[in-house]
């Protein structure tokens, strides 16, 4: 669901509707695109991530919807290169990426 909205993806996955148990959103896999260009990639926005995972996370707890969490696919850059430093905080990085999406409501 890479341009659905919340409110659309609340209807598939509110257990009152009875059609999905989670979505996949890929709204935070854009933060790096150029010109929203999935083969680019530009510094990502930290306050642009903050603000997208918490808007889906609140907007789908206030609507009974679930979220499915996750960093990265098989057409994705591996998370650790896109949102960390493996160079220098490898270890550390990747503690944060587990503690943010582990700490998040949804299935990870």
């Amino acid at each position: 669901m890479s341009s659905t909205s919340i409110e659309r993806c609340i209807a598939y996955t509110n257990p009152q509707n009875r059609a999905l148990s989670m979505v996949f959103n890929f709204h935070h896999l854009k933060v790096d695109y150029v010109d929203g260009n999935k083969w680019s990639r530009k510094p990502f926005d930290f306050q642009e991530l903050k603000s997208i995972l918490a808007d889906w996370g609140v907007g789908m707890e206030a609507g009974g919807g679930w979220n499915a969490l996750f960093w990265n696919n098989h057409d994705q850059p591996r998370a650790l290169d896109r949102f960390g430093d493996p160079g220098h905080y490898r270890v550390e990085s990747a503690t944060m990426l587990a503690t943010v999406i582990h700490l998040m409501r949804g299935t990870p």
